[in-house]
């Protein structure tokens, strides 16, 4: 009898324990360290020159900046701002685009580069061009003050890959599986 009354007890204690926060916690699993040095942060990129439709014709079109706010529950909000060509130092402002999406870290995967990334699913809530844009399948990579996300390999050709399986970045399957160490966020501290 001592010994069901013993079990009885540390199984009390166990499940009050658990209840009481004693267990594992429902924040930790894939991703939590990397979710956790996000949330709450700023990030921005260097003036650099943007054209969405680049050829050998077309000499840049505008230059960018983008400013990138994450919250606690990490959804991110994308300021891009667009100055004339001429304005190689960023400082008057043409006009902006916002995007707003949600972030969720998967497991790690290994680039092509052989960085150790995460993979990340961007769910797209809101858009300033009034445009409903389909989740993205990328990567993300946190070199202490620098955020890099994922993109087609550089060497993507059609004679390597068939449109089933590139790395487009429109479907898990064809998630995004390149980094670029010289494309990136830096940290912006306030």
């Amino acid at each position: 009898m001592n010994n069901h009354k013993l079990a009885t007890l540390v199984l009390l204690c166990c499940t009050s324990l658990y209840g009481c926060g004693g267990g594992e916690s429902n924040h930790t699993g894939v991703g939590h360290d990397l979710a956790s040095s996000l949330a709450a942060t700023s990030w921005q990129t260097s003036c650099s020159p943007y054209n969405k439709f680049p050829s050998d014709d077309l000499s840049d079109a505008w230059n960018v900046r983008i400013k990138l706010s994450i919250n606690a529950a990490l959804q991110a909000s994308y300021r891009s701002e667009y100055f004339h060509p001429n304005d190689k130092n960023c400082t008057n402002m043409l006009f902006d685009t916002l995007h707003i999406t949600t972030l969720s870290i998967k497991g790690k995967v290994m680039t092509v580069e052989s960085i150790e990334a995460y993979a990340l699913d961007e769910t797209f809530s809101f858009f300033s061009g009034n445009k409903n844009l389909p989740p993205l399948y990328s990567l993300i990579y946190l070199d202490v003050e620098k955020l890099h996300f994922g993109r087609p390999p550089a060497n993507h050709s059609s004679a390597q890959h068939s449109s089933a399986n590139a790395a487009t970045g429109k479907t898990p399957d064809t998630r995004h599986t390149s980094i670029s160490l010289n494309d990136y966020f830096r940290k912006v501290i306030r």
